[in-house]
């Protein structure tokens, strides 16, 4: 990216951060670029990160490269990277250990799963509007 066209495209960021408008609000866009090699990079096996490479970091950072190139960033998108250890991520950055295993809490489906909280904190923001 040309350091001319981030230092346009930070400014609309920093005034929406500051609830501030600038003549239109930082619309980010990215998608896959349309051309085979880039569908490969993006939806292929080659760049997974297996066990034992969790901490190569030079892999990490080619694999990141790749999938920047292959990445069309339109509107103010910008590429940017973010190193995703799945849900433990928060866990990780303050200090936690980080287990790989098949084991994992059971995910909830279903409607039974569903379940009204009638003094939720976001409902009452609202004023309960239901």
């Amino acid at each position: 990216m040309k350091q001319d066209l981030w230092e346009t495209i930070k400014k609309y960021y920093l005034h929406w951060w500051n609830n501030d408008f600038l003549g239109r609000i930082p619309f980010w866009v990215s998608a896959p670029k349309d051309d085979p090699q880039s569908q490969e990079i993006l939806f292929g096996k080659h760049l997974w990160i297996h066990e034992k490479e969790k901490f190569d970091t030079e892999k990490i950072i080619k694999n990141a490269r790749e999938i920047l190139r292959a990445t069309f960033y339109g509107g103010l998108a910008f590429p940017c990277y973010f190193p995703n250890f799945g849900t433990d991520v928060f866990s990780a950055y303050l200090g936690a250990e980080m287990e790989f295993s098949e084991i994992f809490p059971p995910v909830a489906t279903g409607p039974s799963f569903i379940k009204e909280d009638v003094i939720s904190v976001s409902w009452a923001k609202w004023g309960h509007p239901v």
